[in-house]
């Protein structure tokens, strides 16, 4: 699944894909980030999206928590 806007990127992401982004593994991702609030997340059926803008917001530290 990827929602592309302008053809440049995807703006919703798999956890595998956050992961990639963030550099870390996808449990850190899961356990540490998602699990804590620390990072905004959906659960789609049995799967995770994080949105690209939740990343960046997480970055600059403007995250859930």
């Amino acid at each position: 699944m990827q929602t592309v806007t302008d053809g440049a990127r995807p703006e919703v992401l798999t956890i595998v894909e956050a992961a990639r982004y963030l550099r870390v593994n996808r449990q850190t991702v899961v356990n540490n980030l998602i699990g804590s609030g620390k990072l905004r997340a959906h659960k789609v059926g049995f799967q995770w999206r994080v949105t690209r803008a939740a990343l960046d917001e997480f970055l600059k530290g403007e995250g859930a928590a």
